[in-house]
């Protein structure tokens, strides 16, 4: 099975555990229809056809109430690689619970890093990029483009493939804990400064540059694992 398509009659109101698992959904979107309410165990897990997991994104229906933490990954690591689209309390609180992405497909705002193949997403709190390359460094809070935001963020999500954190571009956000990829090796003047939340940031080896003033501010304990780097950031 590579693809999925539902009668438009609202008359599937369940979704069977292991229904749809081990297929090749070529494109790792999958829409569940109106009318589901609940999504069993493993329903649509191992969507590759070669073992791993390809689901990369779910649109949950207004009348979803229930799902587990193994409708569409296998684990909740692979979940924290996988958005849910939805519009109730309902799907925030199982996206939530579950380690998934939240997008509310109602209300987010969306754009690009102008010059780069980065784009972003930002809704309830939380900020996810993908892409590959360079963040540029912004000449200040007001220059980044989720920067209407940045007091309010409290997840950020960094895909891999991205080889630069701006200047700036996550100053005073809310997080507590942020994975940086092993693609990274630059982290700009002030990108984390005053994120008086974060308790603890491990600096991969890969990271071979850091601006100015990228942690003041902070309380956390910062690893830095480069032993070339040296000096206070």
């Amino acid at each position: 099975i590579t693809g999925i398509e539902w009668a438009n009659d609202n008359k599937i109101t369940t979704i069977g555990s292991n229904a749809f698992m081990n297929n090749t959904i070529t494109d790792g979107i999958i829409t569940v229809p109106e009318g589901v309410t609940e999504i069993g165990s493993y329903a649509f897990a191992n969507n590759a056809g070669t073992g791993f997991q390809n689901v990369t994104e779910v649109h949950l229906p207004a009348s979803f109430t229930s799902g587990t933490v193994y409708c569409f990954g296998n684990n909740e690591s692979e979940n924290a690689k996988i958005t849910i689209y939805g519009s109730t309390d309902a799907a925030k609180s199982y996206a939530k619970q579950y380690k998934f992405i939240y997008i509310d497909k109602n209300n987010y705002e969306s754009g690009t890093i102008a010059g780069t193949s980065i784009s972003y997403i930002y809704s309830e709190g939380i900020l996810t990029l993908s892409g590959t390359g360079a963040m540029p460094d912004f000449d200040s809070v007001n220059a980044v483009p989720w920067g209407d935001h940045l007091g309010d963020i409290e997840q950020i999500n960094l895909p891999d493939g991205i080889t630069s954190i701006g200047a700036y571009a996550f100053m005073g956000t809310k997080i507590e804990n942020i994975a940086i990829p092993s693609s990274v090796t630059k982290i700009g003047a002030y990108a984390f400064a005053n994120v008086t939340a974060l308790k603890e940031l491990v600096v991969l080896p890969s990271v071979s540059e850091i601006g100015t003033d990228a942690f003041s501010g902070t309380n956390c304990k910062i690893y830095i694992t480069n032993s070339a780097l040296t000096g206070s950031y």
